[in-house]
């Protein structure tokens, strides 16, 4: 990308001239016959502020109906901000046409400079485009040069070199005459990426008490709590290769953990060069290494503390294209001193579009569980039960959802009315 301050209008003139007196409070109507028409695949846009900032396309609500597909995704970058990657898809007669632009966001932008920054990607990209319409006299392009200041601003200077640090701090509390909750999380980070490696660094610390007044007399308190810190460090090893350390100290009252201490080496092959990461990913990962667990009760494995080699051996793929999207994960974990002893878990999401305007959305999981080495011999109490405050003896956890969605009617979407709400 160009390190200038380069600012692109791109407007759309008017048929006639206005009529006398003061200017209207909203901008014309978006032309229909004549203008591209467009289908905005993006789930985090904006969709009312791009609609009225950019007014010289028609957007239409299924794909269709469409002479251009604009695919949006994203992904997080190093200092906690955003790359947002458009692919421009020519269909009907711009099949075969396309382009990609990219775009990043700091990891302070306000949610005003992040949609204004998608909004000025969506018009340059559109341009070519709009070109091949009858609507290509009326569009005009002007470049506004940057003045000295903003030029030397815009120099490559970063005096934190890479670093990113975070601190966070949430409460939230609800209840009623008989019950109360009450949570308190608190995390923060370091984290430094490049294009040869990755560090990150986090502890955090999570409370949650739950109190149950069964009678006037009686009360029940549940608390659950956890903390921990975790390292990464990753190296860069070609297009397709990574290697890397995992290290995390963890204390868990719902598992019965005092302390356990894990330390992972790995390794991670892309079968896609890590450049085509916005659109397909698919990742092969194994690590080994060792797992030490001090229990706060002695477990029905009659153990205090123990010390377990395991590995992992995880397949992430994810992908995004115009029929839909497609994340699917699987970790698989086994420890060595007892080979029966292992965990599966594989969870999903799918989003596709079946025919015009019928949605198919699947999402959800399973884990096979047969490594609770850290049960409490004692069991847990009727309420400990109830309130989950202790993990209990399972071979399986499962979750999911399915739906289908299907629009029809007009095939414009081009008209943002605000009142009422939505």
């Amino acid at each position: 990308m160009i390190a200038v301050a380069v600012a692109a209008l791109i407007s759309v003139a008017p048929v006639q001239d206005p009529p006398p007196g003061p200017p209207p409070h909203r901008p014309p109507p978006p032309p229909q016959g004549e203008a591209l028409r467009i289908f905005l695949d993006c789930d985090f846009c904006d969709d009312d502020f791009l609609r009225t900032e950019i007014r010289f396309v028609n957007y239409v609500r299924d794909r269709a109906d469409a002479q251009l597909h604009v695919l949006v995704t994203r992904q997080s970058t190093g200092s906690g901000g955003n790359e947002y990657t458009f692919a421009f898809l020519g269909l009907r007669e711009l099949a075969g046409r396309g382009d990609t632009l990219r775009t990043t966001t700091s990891g302070t932008a306000t949610s005003d400079e992040r949609r204004n920054a998608i909004a000025r990607t969506l018009r340059l990209g559109l341009v070519r485009f709009v070109a091949a319409t009858p609507l290509a006299e009326r569009i005009e392009i002007r470049f506004t040069p940057p003045d000295s200041a903003s030029a030397a601003a815009s120099r490559p200077r970063d005096r934190w070199n890479f670093w990113v640090l975070r601190v966070g701090l949430n409460g939230f509390f609800n209840g009623e005459s008989s019950y109360r909750y009450q949570s308190l999380n608190t995390n923060a980070s370091a984290n430094r990426t490049t294009e040869r490696s990755k560090f990150s660094f986090e502890i955090y610390r999570n409370t949650n008490r739950e109190r149950y007044a069964t009678s006037d007399t009686t009360t029940f308190t549940a608390v659950r709590e956890s903390w921990g810190s975790e390292l990464l460090m990753v190296r860069s090893w070609g297009p397709h290769w990574s290697i890397g350390g995992y290290g995390e100290l963890r204390h868990e009252t719902y598992r019965n953990i005092d302390l356990r201490g894990t330390v992972l080496g790995a390794i991670e092959y892309s079968v896609f060069p890590y450049s085509e990461s916005t659109r397909r990913l698919l990742l092969l990962r194994w690590g080994l290494g060792p797992e030490l667990n001090r229990y706060a009760d002695t477990t029905i494995y009659d153990r205090v503390r123990e010390s377990r080699m395991t590995h992992r051996a995880e397949v992430e793929y994810t992908v995004t294209q115009p029929w839909g999207t497609a994340e699917i994960s699987s970790e698989f974990k086994q420890y060595w001193h007892d080979l029966k002893k292992l965990s599966l878990d594989t969870r999903g999401e799918i989003s596709l579009r079946l025919v015009r305007g019928l949605n198919l959305e699947i999402w959800g999981g399973y884990e096979v569980i047969r490594d609770q080495l850290y049960l409490p011999a004692e069991g847990a109490s009727p309420e400990e039960i109830i309130a989950r405050q202790r993990a209990l003896a399972t071979g399986y956890y499962y979750y999911g959802s399915i739906g289908l969605s299907y629009r029809f009617g007009s095939i414009f979407n081009n008209v943002v009315n605000p009142r009422f709400g939505n």
